[in-house]
């Protein structure tokens, strides 16, 4: 009986001293070092042509796999992409005092680069009316036939984009890096990323650079230990 009795006492004993010797759970704290940011890969150059004005004043501009560049009286530079064509619907003469100028993209890209004059208006429109205006000073457009679809890109300065540029509905208004698009039956959107990559092939140097993105913060060592204790208080940081 005292043998069984010393046997058990053996057994706990072996068994405290277990728990004790024990090592705590332990918690794994690594430090994550911040992801790479995305890199500006520039896309190949369009092979551009360089037109007088008055070579196509009042007409139409068609392009078909290389695009087309000129500069209006007003100093204004108009870049016209592959497969498009842009109709030079108003364009006002280099001594008027109230300019408006209004090209229709019937099919295409169109880059604009504007030096406005506090009197004079620039306008893109589309062959369904939508419209984009802009203030300053880099924009591009975009109008697919097919789909009725009327895309701009506010790569700097101001821009507008909206129905009926005569009797305005709908309209949004837009700031450097900001794009926008409508469609039949819908009102334009704003979205934060304009395509600065794809209009720099066309236009160089005219286009800005797309935005630098941001970096997220990333938590130092001494941050994730500091977060560890407040969890588990008295436990060493691993």
């Amino acid at each position: 009986m005292v043998g069984a009795a010393v046997a058990a006492f053996v057994l706990v004993a072996a068994w405290v001293v277990f728990r004790q010797a024990s090592p705590p759970p332990s918690i794994a704290v690594t430090y994550q070092p911040p992801s790479p940011q995305p890199t500006f890969t520039p896309l190949p150059t369009i092979p551009v042509q360089t037109i007088p004005v008055e070579s196509v004043a009042g007409g139409t501009v068609s392009t078909t796999s290389g695009g087309i560049k000129f500069t209006l009286a007003s100093g204004t530079t108009i870049f016209v992409g592959p497969d498009s064509e842009v109709e030079l619907t108003q364009i006002p003469a280099a001594e008027a005092v109230t300019r408006r100028t209004v090209l229709t993209l019937l099919k295409g890209r169109l880059l604009v680069s504007v030096l406005l004059q506090p009197s004079e208006t620039f306008i893109v429109r589309s062959p369904t009316q939508d419209f984009a205006q802009v203030t300053g000073s880099v924009m591009g457009a975009e109008y697919d036939p097919a789909l009725q679809t009327f895309r701009v890109d506010c790569l700097e300065g101001h821009c507008r984009i909206g129905r009926d540029a005569d009797a305005p509905t709908g309209v949004v208004d837009l700031t450097g890096d900001q794009s926008s698009i409508q469609s039949p039956g819908t009102t334009p959107a704003v979205f934060d990323e304009s395509r600065n990559a794809e209009w720099i092939a066309l236009g160089g140097d005219v286009v800005p650079p797309p935005p630098t993105p941001t970096p997220l913060p990333t938590p130092n060592q001494a941050e994730l230990c500091a977060t560890f204790q407040a969890q588990f208080p008295g436990t060493p940081c691993p």
